[in-house]
This record gives structure tokens, sequence and C-alpha cells, in this order.
């Protein structure tokens, strides 16, 4: 019986999903992220030389604010302004299977965030719903 036990428990461990941490994606969402032509934002060295400055500035702006950047892909919108970056920000876990298909801010942490060039600071965080 104990056997039988000890079996059992080993079973269930192995069957369990693996826990997600709180900041490194998984593969699943970095596949996914590859996909969707998003960089890993703190690889911003694979971005433009022209936003790599913003994309340290944000980094170590979320930093600052408690978050951890190492979970989050980056996509660069046009620039519409000379003077502004435009860095969209998605969460890993909005990336993962359960999640993908789900209308608005599937991870509650994707964002819109602005870089100013001439102030070199982040200027506006906006968090999508």
């Amino acid at each position: 019986m104990r056997v039988l036990g000890v079996v059992g428990a080993l079973a269930s461990v192995a069957c369990a999903k693996p826990a997600l941490s709180r900041s490194a994606p998984p593969a699943e969402a970095i596949v996914e992220a590859d996909a969707r032509g998003l960089i890993r934002l703190r690889e911003y060295t694979r971005l433009d030389r022209e936003h790599q400055l913003g994309a340290q500035a944000i980094i170590a702006d979320m930093r600052t604010r408690g978050e951890e950047p190492e979970g989050y892909f980056v996509r660069i919108r046009a620039d519409a302004d000379p003077d502004l970056q435009l860095f969209e920000l998605y969460h890993f876990r909005g990336l993962m299977a359960d999640r993908r298909d789900a209308v608005g801010n599937a991870s509650g942490k994707d964002m819109l965030v602005t870089y100013s060039r001439r102030l070199r600071a982040v200027t506006v965080r906006l968090v999508w719903k």
C-alpha cells in the first residue's frame, strides 16, 4: 500500500502544470511573441539604435516601480512626433494559450509607454483595458 501511495504521489507531481515564474516567460510565450514579431524587452539591443535609449529608460522606470521588465516583450509604434517614441509592452501572461484569444488586456499588465528623446525619460504609461 505504501508503494502505491508513493507512486500515486509521484504521478500527480509529474502531471502537475509547472508553476509560472513571476518574471521569466515560458517557451510557449516566447514562441507566440516571435510569431507576432515581438522582441523581449531585456534584449533591447535588437531594437533599432535610435530606440535603445528609450528601452533602457523604460527598464529603469519599471524597476523603480518594483515591476519586473524581464517578463515583457516590446513592439515599436511608428513615431508621430520627432521627440516621442511609442513602445507597446506585452506581458508574457497575455501570450499564453489560455489567455491569447481574450479581448482586451489579457495579462492585465500590457501597456503603451511614451519616451521623450528631449527629456530622456518615460513621460506617459497607459495600461490597456
